[in-house]
């Protein structure tokens, strides 16, 4: 199998073989590469590599069916047969960079959701009855596919009618909590002038807010549905090409292992703003909404924060590079009108902006360097009298690094430093909140290890075809050496499990949680796919194949993979 390995490296660092497989339209062409270069780097470089042959073909059938109708309210068993003659083909269709069933897959997909749009207008729009039983299956995994449109509709009425009904009983049961919350037990708990302030505001209360009838709070549902399915469907129908081929890379991706995936320029880009905690741009978390992008929160320091014009609830109609010719953004999906906005630090950008009072103004924002510091370590002192004095509390929401910038933002440097201003207040104990955090930085999971250990192995990491190599505290000094409790929950993942395993092997820490960690014992690493074409080309950037490349051992040799951590 070596000789194997070794042509198909030399294959993936050229394109010179690719040029049979390459349509006349570019995106057949874009599609074709990254395919190649997806399936090239996974079985070259991946752990343990799968045979792509005719079961590999099922189960990719089957977990893109998964992807593009999870729910099964959108295809019905004619059409999920017409898939069906591709089951065993997708694995021969992938080698030889056919997309015949891709492409079918889309027409089919597109027919079915303006179908589904369809069905949800009639029935939206007809008369809800809300007395009465229904039988409704919300398993997917335990309902068939609708045999024909007929059965298709019904389930779509059962599924709006159960969704009504729910958000009717919810408002009966919130009318029926405020009445007991205003009982004459609670009248004779309070004082003579709360009695009297309260019935003021109760005269105001009637007026403004009376519990409302069954029917009236059926419109409101109604109303409620109607913008909540409008929203979701206005976003499928936005939904681009692309979009359903990256769903159907990952539906191979994933046989390999779950945590393989590939990722396009923009979602790497996205990758790398939230690990590292830094962006260039305004500083301004958007939305959508009715077509419109509105502020949702102006980031504290950031331009937009520094600048004063722009503010929550202000909706972008227009943005303008200055110099260049204006640019409508209503209706744009929202990923596209953020990739307008954001820009090189000392660049201008311009947006027209839709004031709450109606008025249309412009706003000039110069770009700069955005810290986004929600995922960043912070700490703080617990004092609860009788039960905690002066412990540290250290909360770490992902182990953040900017990769490739020396400058860059590290969780282990930042974390060295909440617990250096926690030792300044002499703390009698320390807690890390590893809760919810899913991993990041291997190495930095390797240097906080090692601040609280004065030497030896953190975790040991095997290679595909090599013998496990260890990674070890380089740094023999301690920064805390006191009492360390680690807080962990099923989410805590990958390199919070490296830490929580380490200080347990060790006895240097008190893992406490739920009954386990998440159970990820592998590592991915990124491989940009342009390396795989030499020559230039306009249809660059590809994108980047996350793809597992290893896996890692605790210092005792066990794994984590599946079982996670156990707290003590």
């Amino acid at each position: 199998m070596k000789w194997k390995g070794f042509l198909l490296m030399a294959l993936v660092t050229s394109s010179i073989y690719l040029s049979a497989f390459y349509p006349n339209n570019n995106f057949k062409e874009k599609e074709s590469m990254i395919l190649n270069a997806v399936l090239n780097y996974l079985d070259v470089l991946h752990f343990d590599p799968v045979e792509i042959d005719d079961d590999f073909s099922e189960k990719a059938f089957d977990n893109y069916l998964k992807m593009i109708d999870p729910r099964k309210r959108f295809l019905i068993q004619s059409e999920v047969d017409e898939l069906s003659a591709y089951k065993s083909l997708i694995d021969d269709q992938a080698k030889s960079r056919n997309f015949e069933f891709f492409d079918t897959s889309v027409n089919i997909i597109d027919a079915s959701r303006a179908r589904a749009k369809s069905l949800y207008t009639e029935i939206i729009s007809s008369d809800l009855n809300i007395e009465g039983e229904d039988l409704i299956e919300m398993d997917s995994e335990k309902r068939a596919f609708p045999k024909d449109e007929s059965e298709l509709k019904e389930h779509w009425r059962k599924m709006i009618r159960y969704d009504l009904i729910s958000r009717i009983n919810n408002k009966l049961a919130a009318q029926e909590k405020d009445k007991e919350n205003d009982s004459e037990a609670e009248e004779e708990k309070k004082s003579p002038l709360e009695k009297m302030t309260k019935r003021g505001l109760d005269l105001i209360k009637d007026k403004e807010e009376a519990p409302k009838s069954k029917e009236e709070l059926k419109e409101d549902a109604i109303e409620a549905i109607k913008k909540s399915y409008d929203n979701w469907f206005k976003a499928i129908d936005k939904e681009r090409r692309s979009d359903k081929f990256e769903r159907y890379v990952n539906a191979l991706t994933h046989l390999f292992d779950p945590h393989s995936d590939y990722l396009n320029p923009k979602e790497k880009k996205d990758f790398d703003i939230r690990m590292g905690g830094k962006l260039e741009g305004i500083g301004a978390r958007l939305t959508t909404s009715d077509d419109m992008t509105r502020v949702t929160e102006i980031i504290p320091g950031g331009p937009a924060w520094k600048g004063k014009d722009l503010e929550v609830d202000d909706l972008i109609t227009a943005v303008t590079q200055k110099g260049e010719e204006t640019v409508n953004v209503v209706g744009m999906r929202l990923d596209d009108v953020v990739q307008k906005i954001r820009g090189k630090k000392g660049t201008v950008v311009v947006l027209t902006v839709k004031k709450a009072d109606g008025s249309m103004v412009e706003i000039e924002i110069e770009r700069d360097e955005v810290i986004i510091d929600e995922g960043f370590a912070k700490s703080l002192i617990l004092d609860l009298p009788g039960e905690l004095d002066n412990v540290g509390y250290i909360r770490l929401p992902k182990f953040y690094s900017s990769f490739e910038k020396e400058d860059g933002n590290s969780c282990a440097k930042d974390v060295e430093k909440e617990i250096g201003k926690l030792n300044d207040l002499n703390v009698n104990a320390m807690i890390l909140d590893l809760r919810g955090n899913g991993g990041g930085s291997l190495k930095d999971v390797v240097d906080m290890t090692g601040l609280f250990i004065e030497e030896g192995p953190i975790v040991q990491v095997k290679p595909r075809n090599k013998e496990a190599y260890v990674y070890e505290d380089e740094d023999d000094g301690v920064q805390y050496n006191g009492a360390l409790v680690v807080m962990v929950d099923q989410f805590s993942a990958s390199a919070s499990e490296i830490l929580a395993a380490a200080l347990q092997d060790y006895d240097r820490a008190v893992i406490v949680g739920s009954p386990s960690t998440f159970g990820k014992g592998t590592v991915q690493r990124f491989v940009d796919l342009d390396r795989a074409y030499r020559e230039q080309s306009d249809l660059k950037p590809l994108g980047n194949l996350k793809i597992t490349m290893q896996k890692f051992y605790r210092v005792d040799g066990g794994s984590t993979q599946l079982k996670g951590v156990e707290p003590d």
